[in-house]
């Protein structure tokens, strides 16, 4: 981190924020459908995806969310469990849209 990125910080655009729920959500559909896997395992197959800083963040999140917890460097899915029928709600790169509630084709409307 250098100074002039504290005095100067840029906050991320909203195709930059669409773009890391949608890899974040990819993830967490991988460590569901998974059960559980290695975290480097899962870091090696996103590299030049996402960096070191943002994979440990991606997992810092989906663990403060309590749908995944880490053992060992393993990483267990500890989410809702449903059929492989119902999955997270990832949509298409570049098309960000609001996400449903499983099971619905409506947006939360938190």
């Amino acid at each position: 981190m250098t100074i002039d990125s504290i005095m100067n910080p840029t906050r991320p655009t909203k195709q930059q924020v669409a773009s890391a729920m949608q890899i974040t959500l990819a993830v967490a559909e991988a460590i569901r459908k998974a059960g559980r896997i290695p975290s480097g395992h899962l870091y090696a197959m996103l590299i030049g995806k996402v960096d070191i800083d943002g994979y440990q963040a991606m997992i810092r999140t989906l663990k403060n969310t309590g749908l995944v917890t880490e053992s060992m460097n393993e990483l267990i899915w500890t989410g809702p469990t449903f059929s492989d029928s119902r999955t997270l709600p990832v949509s298409p790169a570049g098309s960000p849209r609001e996400l449903c509630p499983l099971g619905t084709d409506k947006p939360s409307t938190r």
